[in-house]
């Protein structure tokens, strides 16, 4: 008998028999990984007996004893993971456990990932209420950026745009502005991106501040900018240096209107410019003949 049973082992495969030899550890691990209290184990076993049923409301009751007591959002998300195969059947008992896990969440990864599971889930408000926690308590662009990166990654581009609205109000000087332009850009969010080039635009003291942004601009494909930035440097010239300019840049990026009203107001401030320097000229002239007629010279001055 003893041959016969050494016999069938040796046909059994080895890694199979290794893997039986093993089974009891790994049972003993995925338990381990679970983080549930063992009580909660047992519940989840239930739900999920109950499940594979077909049973869904004493899988649902099943589920939400079982995280009751669980003590992190690891063991929610453990929890959840193992109704992920049961697919909309078992919504109300996912939603249980996102519900532990949010209510659980202290740190910006736990609510990352609660955010991001309950949106894979379908339960909107719960993402709402953890992305507004985590946006609300983030203060640093470059983690806001990730965010944002990651949700676009996911397909959740309102999400992307919450952290880049928040990010946005953290930003305080021109190069994190430009950086700001650039990742929204990327991450397609170009309403953005045009917000913070038209307040970097306005915030300009010169014209020559202004074109300094155009470049940009080009390399983005954003033309109605270009145009923003001539149509404001049009009202802020303050000179004949500043209108040409405008005039060279309006040229060069086929803008014909804008050409024809800097040329305009360009001769128009050469005239003033003349008319101007013809009223001094002529004062000084009517200044220095008063000075030298010496009647007038003996004048009683004015006031005495």
């Amino acid at each position: 008998m003893a041959k016969v049973l050494n016999l069938r082992l040796s046909k059994i495969p080895a890694v199979l028999l290794l893997a039986c030899l093993l089974a009891p550890t790994a049972v003993a691990k995925s338990v381990s990984e679970s983080n549930l209290p063992p009580v909660g184990d047992q519940q989840l076993k239930k739900s999920l007996s109950y499940m594979r049923s077909g049973n869904w409301q004493r899988g649902t009751e099943a589920t939400e004893m079982a995280v009751a007591g669980a003590p992190d959002v690891k063991a929610c998300l453990y929890a959840l993971s193992q109704l992920d195969k049961f697919g909309a059947q078992a919504n109300k008992a996912r939603r249980a456990c996102l519900a532990k896990a949010l209510n659980l969440a202290t740190t910006h990864e736990e609510l990352e990932e609660v955010a991001f599971k309950a949106r894979q889930a379908g339960c909107f408000d719960l993402s709402k209420e953890a992305l507004d926690s985590l946006v609300g308590s983030t203060t640093s662009i470059p983690q806001l950026t990730e965010l944002a990166m990651k949700a676009q990654r996911s397909a959740l581009p309102d999400v992307a745009h919450i952290a880049m609205e928040k990010a946005y109000k953290l930003v305080n000087n021109e190069p994190d502005a430009l950086d700001f332009v650039k990742q929204c850009h990327d991450m397609g969010l170009d309403d953005l991106s045009r917000q913070a080039l038209r307040d970097l635009v306005d915030d300009q003291a010169s014209v020559a501040d202004m074109v300094k942004f155009l470049p940009t601009l080009e390399q983005y494909k954003m033309m109605d900018m270009v145009r923003y930035v001539l149509k404001v440097g049009l009202d802020k010239a303050k000179d004949t240096d500043e209108m040409l300019l405008v005039y060279d840049n309006a040229k060069k990026y086929e803008q014909a209107d804008i050409v024809k009203v800097a040329q305009f107001r360009g001769r128009k401030m050469v005239l003033l410019k003349k008319v101007k320097t013809e009223e001094a000229t002529r004062a000084d002239a009517e200044a220095k003949k008063a000075e030298n007629d010496p009647a007038k010279a003996l004048q009683r001055p004015t006031g005495f």
